[in-house]
């Protein structure tokens, strides 16, 4: 799998998990948890090929702050 297709694996089991805790039902949650190693890695993978590490760590702080919001 390419990063993209793992993206969107973390995203599709992130969504379980939300959906698992409106309608209260544990193994959504359980699945859902997988979603988070899921984006640390490849966000680990995108650090470690990234030479300009400022600039990934600006956008992570800006996409931490802006997913705040909602």
């Amino acid at each position: 799998m390419n990063q993209n297709q793992i993206k969107w694996l973390a995203a599709g089991l992130m969504l379980a998990d939300h959906i698992g805790l409106v309608l209260n039902l544990e193994i959504l949650r359980i699945i859902g948890r997988l979603s988070f190693p899921l984006f640390v890695w490849v966000f680990a993978q995108n650090w470690r090929r990234d030479h300009d590490k400022n600039k990934l760590s600006k956008q992570l702080l800006l996409f931490g702050i802006l997913s705040e919001i909602p």
